[in-house]
């Protein structure tokens, strides 16, 4: 649903901070997935198919994972191919500006100033000009819509958790400066994202005593996109 449609006395956010896309990841964004096994089992070893059979039967996970690594407690997996992360992070080496503060605030700035309406949100804003900062970077480098896609998702992803922090739903009009409920909530998403306790990262369950797990392959861009997302939001020092 759009922003417009929340009154702000509503009070309540449009995402829940219990669910968070992953940076690389939504349906309408092609993606090179892994392959169907039954289509060519030798691209599998039978761990992985017996696995795979575990997720769907335990899970009810229909794409298929592959083992990335494996130790004595856990096993990850991952739904891309092979170099798929490597080549995320490569392409988001090619974009800096998408992760220096004072790129971000002039987008941010420039959009606000464009707004013809006092009553736009401030995460509309960051949204907005980090939408416009990629899209301007991206042509300038070359890089593919396709490839942009990926990094879309992202913003997704930090708005949904920037707008669950900000339930106050700060407006670029307001004199505004952070409740103390939203830096509670803010420090408690932060908190989440530390290494035991990832919000970036899913735990399927147990198979054969290891613990099953996805990690999203953006994370450590994600976690620095949200710092940043706080500060121009809010004006203020992202809370430790």
């Amino acid at each position: 649903r759009c922003a417009s449609e929340f009154p702000r006395s509503q009070g309540l956010r449009r995402w829940s901070m219990t669910f968070v896309p992953c940076l690389a990841y939504r349906p309408e964004v092609r993606m090179p997935l892994m392959p169907d096994p039954t289509a060519d089992p030798a691209a599998f070893s039978e761990r992985e198919m017996a696995l795979n059979v575990w997720l769907h039967n335990h899970v009810g996970i229909d794409d298929v994972r592959r083992i990335v690594r494996e130790d004595p407690e856990s096993i990850l997996v991952s739904k891309f191919e092979p170099g798929f992360a490597p080549g995320l992070h490569s392409m988001l080496d090619e974009l800096p500006e998408l992760f220096d503060g004072d790129e971000i605030s002039s987008a941010y700035s420039a959009v606000a100033a464009a707004e013809e309406s006092a009553d736009a949100l401030r995460v509309d804003v960051w949204d907005q000009a980090m939408r416009r900062l990629l899209a301007t970077l991206g042509a300038q480098r070359g890089i593919e819509d396709d490839r942009q896609a990926l990094i879309r998702v992202g913003i997704d992803s930090v708005r949904a958790i920037l707008d669950s922090a900000l339930w106050s739903v700060p407006l670029i009009s307001d004199d505004y400066e952070p409740q103390p409920g939203e830096i509670t909530a803010f420090r408690e998403v932060t908190s989440s994202m530390s290494p035991d306790h990832d919000l970036f990262t899913r735990h399927y369950g147990l198979f054969e005593d290891l613990d099953v797990v996805n990690h999203c392959p953006g994370a450590p861009f994600a976690r620095l996109m949200l710092s940043q997302a706080w500060q121009v939001c809010t004006g203020t020092t992202p809370p430790e």
